[in-house]
C-alpha cells in the first residue's frame, strides 16, 4: 500500500537516494538543511509516496501566488510503472489548485524526453512555444 504524505526530516536519506538514482541530486540544492528551510517556510511543499515506511517517490512543489512548479518527480527503480508517480503529480496538483494555482510548469530532462513527454501530455500538459533551456547560477 502506497502513501502519500509530507515529507519530513526523517525521510531525508530516502529521497536523497531516489534523487541520486536518477541523476537528479544537487549537493548545493538538495541539501538536509534546504529541505528542512522549505518545508518550515512552505509546509507541504515535499511531499513523498511511502512504502514499508521507505519514502519510495517524491516530489517539490514551488507557489509564490503567481508561478507554479513541481519539480524533483521521482520513483525509485522497482517500483515504477505502478502509478506511483501518477499519484504523486495528483497530489502536487492537487495542493497548487487549493492554493489558487492556474497552471503549473516543469522541466524534462533531454535525455528522457520522448518518454516523460508521453507521459505529461497525457496528464494534459502542453508545450510552450519555443525552445527554452534552463539556466542557474549557485549565489
Amino acid at each position: 500500500m502506497v502513501e502519500i504524505r509530507d515529507y519530513t526530516d526523517s525521510d531525508y536519506e530516502d529521497v536523497k537516494i531516489n534523487l541520486e538514482e536518477v541523476g537528479m541530486f544537487n549537493p548545493q540544492l538538495d541539501t538536509r538543511e534546504n529541505l528542512r528551510i522549505k518545508i518550515t517556510k512552505n509546509p507541504g511543499s515535499v511531499i513523498v509516496a511511502v512504502v514499508d515506511n521507505h519514502a519510495i517517490g517524491n516530489a517539490y512543489i514551488v507557489y509564490d501566488g503567481w508561478n507554479a512548479f513541481i519539480f524533483r518527480l521521482v520513483t525509485r527503480k522497482g517500483y515504477r510503472m505502478q502509478g506511483i508517480g501518477s499519484l504523486l503529480m495528483d497530489e502536487a496538483e492537487s495542493r497548487l489548485r487549493k492554493k489558487g494555482a492556474k497552471e503549473v510548469s516543469l522541466f524534462i530532462k533531454e535525455a528522457e524526453l520522448e518518454h516523460l513527454e508521453r507521459y505529461y501530455t497525457k496528464r494534459g500538459y502542453v508545450h510552450r512555444k519555443g525552445k527554452y533551456q534552463a539556466m542557474y547560477k549557485i549565489l
